[in-house]
């Protein structure tokens, strides 16, 4: 049922756009926002496409240069970070619909796939949280950030894999990282986060 419902919708959405004109073949790779607003296409020449998920109507295009491989909110969904082919990531304020930051993945060539997730910090007066961001590119390499006063940190970089990364996902309490590449038999690999230290488990069949 649920896969019908999707189906339809989807179909409904690309209609939609045909009439707007716009040169996207399918809609096939979205995310929804977890605030439950947006429905967060990728579209072609570099265009994030937000849709209404109430309406199903277009609120407006989000524009990178070059192409948009991937997309993923903050968990308010305050922010959207997007990863360009040409390994530039940015950072979209979500209330204005403008980009707020943007910069070049480390030795990123070609960038393939973005992951948020969250840390606590303790501070001299109360506990706080900072964005992490993982960053993974076509050469395996995994980049991993934390912003610090709205600045990026490279405080990691993972060379586990040797192969186009093609999954990056934080578990919900951002504990754990897994990442991926479809490309190799078993490229697979967890990254566990205790006490600054990494701890790297290879996924047997």
């Amino acid at each position: 049922m649920i896969i019908n419902y999707l189906i339809l919708f989807l179909k409904n959405i690309f209609f939609f756009f045909s009439k707007k004109g716009r040169p996207e073949k399918s809609l096939e790779n979205f995310v929804l926002s977890p605030c439950g607003k947006y429905i967060t296409f990728l579209g072609n020449n570099g265009n994030i496409i937000l849709v209404s998920a109430q309406t199903k109507r277009l609120i407006t295009t989000l524009k990178m240069n070059g192409t948009v491989t991937s997309i993923a909110y903050t968990k308010d969904g305050r922010y959207l970070f997007s990863f360009g082919g040409d390994g530039e990531v940015y950072k979209w304020d979500m209330n204005k619909f403008t980009c707020v930051l943007r910069f070049r993945d480390d030795g990123c060539i070609h960038g393939t796939s973005i992951a948020v997730g969250h840390q606590r910090v303790l501070n001299q007066s109360d506990i706080g949280e900072s964005v992490l961001l993982a960053c993974g590119s076509d050469t395996g390499i995994v980049n991993l950030y934390r912003f610090d006063s709205d600045k990026p940190v490279l405080i990691h970089t993972f060379k586990n894999l040797v192969t186009p990364i093609t999954k990056l996902k934080f578990s919900h309490d951002s504990q754990i990282l897994a990442m991926c590449s479809r490309l190799k038999k078993n490229a697979f690999r967890f990254v566990i986060f205790f006490d600054s230290s990494f701890f790297f488990f290879l996924k047997k069949n």
